[in-house]
């Protein structure tokens, strides 16, 4: 199944994206949220853990990741 797929049955939000991001309310250092989305951690093999307490942007996060490649 593909990542399209397999979102779509996750029932993911499409209206979390980067553009609906607050980076001002965010914990994460610009520099590695710029990191992120450079997804050059995809290609180094790198494994990527998100947590963080509920409210907190984690799912905002990833959503727009997932999306990107």
């Amino acid at each position: 199944m593909g990542l399209k797929r397999r979102l779509q049955a996750l029932g993911a939000d499409r209206s979390k994206t980067f553009d609906t991001y607050d980076e001002d309310l965010s914990t994460v250092e610009p520099a590695t949220l710029g990191y992120l989305k450079s997804l050059s951690w995809i290609d180094n093999k790198e494994n990527l853990v998100v947590a963080g307490p509920s409210g907190t942007g984690t799912t905002h996060l990833c959503h727009p990741l997932a999306e990107m490649r």
